[in-house]
């Protein structure tokens, strides 16, 4: 092996990139999967998968479940945890705790009418599974970001359609911990936002920023386009 080439082995578990062996440990059903989240609860792994599309004709491939599988010390391998029915269009997971306890936010896209602004949802975990806490309406989710500033966390939801236009407004929630669930925070103007990204710097101090990752500009009909970084205080300012 060695150099930059990339080739499948005589068995066909496992390829060679980059002089790296990766092997295939298995393969896990799935449907026009968009995304795959894992997370930890306590000393157990899990993985979530966002699918998409599946089987069926129109409007029905978006009719498909999502789903969150547990690692199998025993077998050594992922297994079924939990089918994700809710889902429509899936296209993001985002784990995250409050308070030590786990969270998802399943981002969906587009429903089997397809209509655009549906409900995305944020679920609980209630010590043996996720139930959903919250649904929150969005236009084409593509994807959700978690980030706590001080001691209040945050959802923000890169929304890149409504069915008309691509440019429009993406949410920010902000979590009440009195009421236990997210409540609208503010809106930002976005064109067709693909996602959100936080980040602090320099490290460890207390300034905060969100860039939003945007990929089309609907009025001069271009994907060349301009994505905002905001810096984040009493007012924001675009960088």
């Amino acid at each position: 092996g060695g150099g930059g080439g990339g080739g499948i082995t005589d068995d066909g578990s496992s390829i060679i990139a980059g002089g790296v062996t990766l092997r295939v440990l298995q393969h896990i059903p799935t449907g026009g999967a968009m995304h795959a989240e894992a997370f930890n609860i306590g000393d157990r792994l899990f993985l979530a998968i966002a699918n998409h599309a599946g089987s069926g004709t129109g409007g029905d491939v978006f009719n498909v479940a999502s789903s969150i599988h547990e690692w199998s010390p025993e077998l050594g391998k992922f297994v079924p945890f939990q089918i994700v029915r809710e889902s429509r269009g899936g296209y993001d997971w985002e784990a995250f705790k409050i308070d030590g306890t786990p969270y998802l936010v399943l981002s969906c896209h587009v429903n089997a009418s397809f209509h655009r602004v549906i409900d995305s949802f944020v679920f609980r975990w209630d010590g043996a599974k996720f139930v959903v806490l919250q649904r929150i309406t969005a236009s084409a989710a593509a994807s959700a970001t978690v980030f706590t500033v001080g001691t209040s966390t945050y959802l923000a939801m890169a929304e890149s359609y409504d069915g008309i236009t691509r440019d429009l407004e993406s949410h920010i929630y902000r979590f009440h911990r009195g009421r236990g669930r997210f409540e609208l925070f503010g809106q930002v103007p976005t064109q067709n936002a693909h996602a959100w990204h936080h980040f602090v710097f320099p490290p460890r101090s207390p300034n905060h920023y969100l860039m939003a990752v945007q990929r089309y500009n609907e009025t001069g009909n271009t994907h060349e386009i301009a994505s905002p970084v905001y810096a984040w205080g009493s007012t924001c300012k675009t960088q």
